[in-house]
């Protein structure tokens, strides 16, 4: 659960809105409540300076920690001033990372230094530990982005689905920590931050069609090739 302390929040003179990515895209200047939410615990939220595809390089690096490891690239501006770090973590999808590779020129082109980490290792291990995975590979994450000199201290994150429930952990291991990185914009989509009030709508009836699209997406979708024939249903009958 994401602490309400947690929740980044902008303060603009028409009044207040959730921060997002498209806000700082824009250059808007607006003071972002960040962690406890005090007044004094701000940053400003300005475009940074714009790049040219040419000068785009791309590094890969490896993190490792005690739930697991975790494969890693950044696609930034070479020699660039310290820039905003947007992070997208593909949990076990690994076959998602080739497609993130695709838009990050987006981002790094416009000033950001984009970081796409995922899951290494048998992907049925990641799958069953999916949960507590997320969180600790936030930790790491944010630890390793801290080390960095080419990261100003601004972080964002986003996702979508799956990725959009690692983006929240990255919120929620944000806030617990101190230091100068400040996570200023999170943008999941269709996506949940809390297991309990998504599995049971309001509290009453078990949704029980989200849970099965769920576990299979998590569990057994997860095993690309690896599931055909009677190993494919064994496999769903494990999930129960």
């Amino acid at each position: 659960r994401i602490p309400r302390a947690a929740l980044v929040r902008t303060r603009a003179a028409h009044g207040r809105g959730v921060a997002d990515l498209s806000a700082m895209a824009r250059g808007d200047r607006r003071s972002l409540l960040v962690g406890g939410g005090e007044a004094g615990d701000s940053t400003c939220a300005v475009r940074p300076a714009s790049h040219d595809p040419k000068d785009l390089s791309t590094e890969s690096f490896i993190l490792q920690h005690e739930s697991g490891e975790l494969g890693g690239k950044f696609i930034r501006a070479a020699g660039a001033d310290p820039q905003p770090a947007l992070v997208v973590n593909c949990g076990c999808y690994t076959s998602l990372v080739k497609v993130l590779e695709q838009a990050a020129p987006f981002y790094a082109t416009r000033g950001y230094a984009y970081v796409v980490v995922w899951n290494k290792g048998a992907v049925e291990d990641v799958a069953d530990h999916i949960f507590h995975r997320w969180s600790a590979d936030a930790e790491a994450v944010l630890s390793w982005l801290e080390d960095q000199t080419w990261c100003d201290g601004r972080i964002g994150a986003h996702g979508i689905s799956l990725l959009g429930s690692t983006a929240y952990a990255m919120v929620r291991a944000a806030a617990r920590r101190q230091g100068r990185l400040r996570l200023c914009a999170a943008v999941p989509a269709l996506s949940f931050s809390r297991i309990h009030p998504t599995v049971f709508v309001w509290g009453n009836g078990l949704a029980a069609e989200l849970v099965l699209r769920f576990l299979w997406l998590a569990e057994v979708g997860a095993r690309d090739g690896a599931l055909r024939g009677l190993r494919l249903r064994w496999g769903v009958l494990r999930v129960f």
